[in-house]
């Protein structure tokens, strides 16, 4: 960039200068994504007993578990292998 702008004639100074501002803006940019995020509230996780009957009323309704969605995913990759 450096080289651009001095081949365009340009003082070799207004690259700092060029730089200091995208710094700049970085910067006020970073401050306003992160503005009032401790204010957020935050997400209440499952509780382990909750996480349980989740798991054991998918196995009731006829959805597959992990290891036979695994097992599903292992045939098919050597099928595709």
């Amino acid at each position: 960039m450096a080289t651009a702008m001095i081949s365009a004639g340009m003082p070799w100074t207004r690259f700092y200068l060029v730089a200091l501002g995208i710094r700049v803006i970085s910067l006020v940019m970073t401050g306003w994504a992160f503005w009032n995020y401790e204010k957020e509230e935050s997400t209440q996780l499952l509780t382990a007993l909750e996480r349980t009957v989740s798991q054991r009323a998918a196995i009731e309704d006829g959805a597959p578990t992990k290891k036979q969605q695994m097992n599903t995913t292992i045939k098919k990759y050597k099928v595709l292998g």
